[in-house]
């Protein structure tokens, strides 16, 4: 009896280390596609926003708000996760020099455990004037 009792036991133990190394797994892959879509999303849409007349003409960088926020958005919902929730928060937008900050809030009620899964991530991106990107 007390044979069963151990062999129960080692499987009910093994059944709670593998739900857990589930849920960590689950949580790393979440904070590494936040940090992965947000910083792809904003290195890519400031230096497609750059308006190359001003650079040409001025000898300066810089950026249209209204184009680079639309930008963004459609960067991001291309790159984001679809089994996650966002709430995207601009900060800041600088049109000279060209920066954006940005808060990115990721959630999940899609898990093994009844509490929900939550993250945020937040990058700014700053071109100074000699054009190196600053994340």
């Amino acid at each position: 009896m007390a044979g069963v009792i151990k062999i129960y036991g080692i499987a009910f133990i093994t059944l709670i280390v593998i739900f857990f190394s589930f849920e960590y797994q689950k949580k790393i892959m979440i904070t590494n596609d936040l940090e992965e879509s947000v910083k792809t999303t904003q290195s890519s849409v400031i230096m497609d926003s750059l308006n190359l007349g001003d650079l040409r003409v001025n000898n300066q960088f810089t950026i249209n708000k209204q184009k680079t926020i639309e930008n963004w958005i459609e960067r991001f919902n291309l790159n984001r996760d679809l089994n996650l929730n966002y709430v995207i928060e601009v900060v800041d937008l600088s049109e000279n020099p060209p920066a954006i900050a940005i808060n990115v809030k990721a959630y999940t009620e899609r898990n093994l455990s009844k509490e929900s899964l939550s993250f945020k991530y937040s990058n700014i991106v700053v071109i100074d004037k000699w054009g190196n990107i600053w994340k």
